[in-house]
């Protein structure tokens, strides 16, 4: 069995002035990933980024901050921060029964811990979906979600969604559900995802390089990725393919973005009251579990 695996971006918050550029180049060398790109940010909106291998296998470069990556659940952030300025402009609530908002997403049935199939009895609301406790998982938080396939007709499950796995505001699961935030986003703007990013949050902060749907001119900075061998634990290297065109934009993971574009991302987050994606939304984040 194979998995993906991106070249890695990873971004850390520091906020004191130790120069950590040989603790992380030294992690670097350490790894056998082939190539990775690795930085601090700070308050003040310094950056610094360390890197090591191709952008692209077979390129005689260096990959580096300006390098376009697939950041799966990193969209996540940026989806729940649409949601919550939504929130701020008095067009939804947390607490707002979603039912007539997403009423596909409300009538998903439950799959109970004795493997029942049981009908929601309480609403999902934009908290729960925020908080991941709506019921939605993923088949890596949930056992029975990785073997769906098998699963699924053991207990005659005859519809063509998957269940939540619990009632809505009775536990915690890491799942789909900032997916549904996103068609929430859409659905109450009335704009489409890339389009909503572009106007209220990546295009205000000057993120040019984080996208959905990476723009011709920018394809060249997009990197390879290979996979790993679960058997034999080796990576292989893919041909690059470019990136198929989408007109479903998945707020839990389908954004594209370099470490730098996201670096001002944390920035934003660091002095949320400068920010000009939002004001409060940070200290909605902070009090939402309450």
């Amino acid at each position: 069995m194979k998995s993906w695996i991106p070249i890695i971006m990873l971004i850390s918050f520091v906020s004191c002035k130790e120069n950590i550029q040989l603790k992380v180049q030294n992690e670097i060398n350490k790894t056998k990933i082939p190539a990775v790109v690795m930085g601090k940010v700070t308050k003040d909106g310094n950056m610094e980024f360390y890197s090591k291998g191709p952008s692209r296998w077979g390129r005689n470069d260096t990959i580096n901050e300006n390098n376009i990556f697939r950041i799966a659940s990193m969209t996540k952030a940026l989806g729940s921060v649409a949601a919550l300025q939504l929130v701020e402009q008095g067009k939804i609530t947390l607490d707002d029964p979603l039912d007539e908002y997403l009423p596909e997403m409300s009538s998903i049935k439950i799959l109970s811990k004795e493997n029942q199939i049981v009908n929601p009895q309480k609403s999902i609301t934009l908290r729960h979906l925020l908080t991941h406790t709506a019921g939605f998982g993923y088949g890596f938080t949930s056992i029975k979600l990785s073997k769906w396939d098998e699963f699924k007709n053991e207990i005659g499950w005859n519809f063509n969604y998957r269940p939540r796995m619990f009632e809505s505001g009775t536990s915690y699961m890491y799942g789909t559900n900032i997916d549904w935030v996103g068609r929430l986003v859409e659905n109450i703007s009335g704009m489409n995802l890339e389009d909503y990013f572009r106007d209220y949050i990546t295009g205000p902060l000057e993120m040019n390089s984080t996208w959905f749907n990476v723009p011709d001119d920018l394809e060249k900075l997009v990197v390879s990725f290979s996979e790993r061998d679960k058997e034999t634990g080796e990576l292989n290297q893919n041909k690059y393919s470019k990136r198929s065109k989408t007109t479903s934009f998945n707020a839990g993971g389908g954004l594209s973005s370099t470490p730098k574009d996201y670096g001002k991302f944390l920035v934003c987050m660091l002095n949320i009251k400068k920010c000009n994606c939002s004001y409060t939304f940070l200290y909605k984040m902070v009090h939402i579990v309450l």
